[in-house]
């Protein structure tokens, strides 16, 4: 329920553009009946989710995706928890997967510098 900035890329701009949501509303994605916001998505999350086929797919796996490629990809932690909406270092850890692949990433970024 608090405002929070949200820096769009291009692709979600393009996206959120083809909605032709009408910018009086103050709302993306609003529901047609009531012209107000949405204020549970988890039926039409689920129907995407059957029409895509990702069964099994949960909300916050996107999101938990979302945290891990940004900070692999050197978006500084601090602005992926920003980003992502997380408030706390400790909920944040629970989202962002370390694995063997950033073990091996850091040892092969290490090596790079000479010092090891």
């Amino acid at each position: 329920d608090e405002p929070r900035l949200i820096v769009l890329t291009a692709r979600a701009k393009e996206a959120v553009a083809a909605l032709h949501t009408p910018k009086a509303t103050g709302y993306v994605f609003r529901n047609p009946k009531t012209k107000t916001r949405w204020v549970d998505v988890k039926k039409r999350f689920l129907r995407a989710v059957k029409a895509a086929d990702l069964h099994g797919l949960w909300f916050h796996d996107l999101r938990r995706s979302f945290v891990t490629r940004a900070r692999r990809v050197g978006v500084p932690e601090s602005v992926v928890m920003r980003m992502s909406g997380h408030r706390t270092r400790a909920v944040f850890e629970r989202y962002n997967v370390v694995d063997t692949q950033d073990l091996r990433a850091a040892v092969r970024a290490l090596e790079s510098l000479g010092h090891v």
